[in-house]
């Protein structure tokens, strides 16, 4: 009878099986690596029962019913753990939408914008949405991306130069004074050339009177 109630004591106090609380750690390998990409709710109490996991998995006096209760309460730290809302594309929205000068719109398409900015800017900032409020960050993206679309240029007044005016202009005054310019030159190398046409015209008539005055001359006295 005595055998029989130590042996009894020896099954009681026997070492726990621990291969459940091994295949739970090495679950949570993985996540541990990637805390940053959980949100900070859930993340402090999923590192406690994994440190509380590997010092019963460590304990080789463990009981089973230990190493039980620890691989379970792992198991639902790793559970409760959310993975933030990808802001990837809202981010992308804001850092774009913050270079845009307002000056050039309408004022009511602007207010609109900037309402729809900040509250973009409002969800990119908010550490607590997780992936079950993705919607949330998916309507702030959209909100923004139709204010930027609904943005309005100003209309010029009829007194107003644009850009665009003053750059015709311009190149309309550079283009006239470019012609102007062509058409000076065009008509001095004209008045040249017409100079020196006649002043080529009157040696050849002063040459051939001289000829004229030399042959008559020797005409004479060939007479004589």
């Amino acid at each position: 009878m005595r055998e029989l109630v130590e042996v009894r004591q020896y099954l009681s106090f026997k070492q726990g099986d621990k291969e459940d609380l091994e295949k739970v750690i090495a679950l949570t390998a993985e996540m541990e690596g990637k805390l940053d990409s959980y949100v900070e709710e859930g993340k402090k109490e999923f590192t406690d029962a994994l440190a509380a996991a590997r010092i019963v998995y460590d304990d080789g006096d463990a009981m089973q019913e230990e190493v039980d209760q620890s691989w379970m309460a792992l198991l639902e730290a790793m559970v409760n753990l959310r993975l933030k809302a990808d802001k990837r594309a809202l981010e992308t929205l804001v850092n774009d939408a913050q270079g845009i000068a307002l000056t050039d719109y309408t004022d009511e398409s602007a207010e609109v914008f900037k309402t729809a900015l900040a509250k973009a800017q409002s969800v990119l900032v908010d550490a607590v949405l997780s992936e079950d409020d993705q919607a949330v960050v998916d309507d702030a993206a959209k909100q923004l991306s139709s204010a930027k679309e609904g943005l309005k240029v100003k209309q010029a007044s009829a007194g107003d130069v644009t850009v665009d005016d003053k750059a015709d202009k311009s190149g309309n005054s550079a283009a006239d004074d470019s012609k102007s310019s062509t058409q000076a030159k065009t008509t001095a190398k004209s008045v040249k050339t017409g100079d020196m046409d006649a002043y080529g015209t009157l040696i050849l008539l002063m040459a051939a009177g001289a000829m004229i005055s030399l042959y008559a001359s020797v005409k004479r006295r060939a007479e004589q």
